[in-house]
């Protein structure tokens, strides 16, 4: 099982070459061959999994950083990574809906499984470095997805923001876990949970550890209205931003020994809806700034010179 493991977590990310180096037609074919398969092993190993068991597979990257590829699968992981694929695959199956005869573009095709491999790693890592960085590398990800070629990427810029402020705040919640805890693995983190919970910087913690998960909710649902339903692009960010989000509702359910309590679970759910209010709000600031008028200005020439 170890080995099914490190498949279905290389799987989609030198996968995402595939689409990438097709062409035409054949990128679509490629990348829903790529998603199926990652999600019919998914499924495979969910099932093959206990409840209440683990598989760990942990390796050696770089010792004097205890920084380990180190991989954990159990019921709560497998669900999360299944439903990344599946949300991939749907993406998938809208844009070929909405592209008709016309093949799909290659492009989006290797970002879509590209995107949902980081995060399926993300839900499957161990180590909180790695978390880390996969989130970071998950925002850059979402970004090249979102951004509108030909309306620009105002809408998608402060998504990206906040998601890479998440990111850092991720990292340094991790250090300061580390520090007391001694080590980089989750498992390690949860067994020190009450001496963590003594520390004198725990409300630090509890707060960078959930403004990490709110993060990965800064374009669902609302932040792409109305400029998504206007150019076509509110579907897209939707499907980015529900992935992201369930890394970050998987990320605080990790981590929820650190976080147990009536306060954390209000404050949690707040933050979820709440935060995207915020990222609608930056990303009208943007609009008004003339962030997107540019592009839509050389569209207008365009159209003028062919009237003419």
């Amino acid at each position: 099982m170890s080995a099914a493991l490190i498949v279905l977590v290389l799987l989609p990310l030198a996968g995402a070459v595939l689409p990438a180096l097709a062409r035409g037609r054949r990128a679509f074919p490629g990348a829903v061959a790529v998603l199926g398969a990652t999600l019919l092993l998914d499924a495979w190993l969910l099932f093959a999994t206990p409840a209440g068991s683990a598989t760990v597979l942990s390796r050696a990257w770089v010792p004097a950083l205890d920084l380990t590829l180190a991989l954990r699968l159990d019921r709560l992981s497998g669900a999360t990574a299944w439903l990344i694929s599946l949300a991939g695959l749907g993406w998938l199956w809208r844009q070929k809906r909405v592209a008709g005869r016309e093949p799909v573009d290659g492009r989006d095709c290797a970002l879509v499984v590209l995107f949902a491999g980081l995060a399926q790693a993300l839900v499957f890592a161990e180590n909180a470095l790695l978390v880390a960085a996969l989130a970071e590398l998950g925002a850059i990800a979402a970004f090249a997805l979102e951004r509108d070629r030909a309306a620009g990427d105002g809408g998608a810029r402060p998504a990206l923001y906040v998601r890479s402020a998440g990111s850092l705040a991720l990292l340094a919640a991790v250090l300061l876990v580390a520090d007391t805890a001694g080590s980089f693995e989750f498992g390690a983190v949860l067994a020190a949970a009450a001496p963590i919970h003594e520390h004198s910087l725990f409300p630090l913690l509890f707060a960078l550890v959930l403004g990490a998960a709110w993060s990965r909710a800064a374009s669902w649902p609302w932040s792409r209205w109305p400029r998504g339903a206007a150019t076509g692009d509110g579907a897209t960010a939707g499907f980015t931003g529900a992935i992201l989000l369930a890394t970050g509702v998987y990320l605080v359910t990790r981590l929820w020994p650190l976080l147990h309590g009536a306060l954390p679970l209000v404050v949690t759910g707040s933050g979820f809806l709440a935060l995207p209010l915020l990222v609608a709000a930056l990303e009208r600031v943007a609009r008004t700034f003339g962030t997107d008028e540019a592009p839509d200005g050389a569209a207008a020439a365009v159209e003028g010179r062919a009237r003419e």
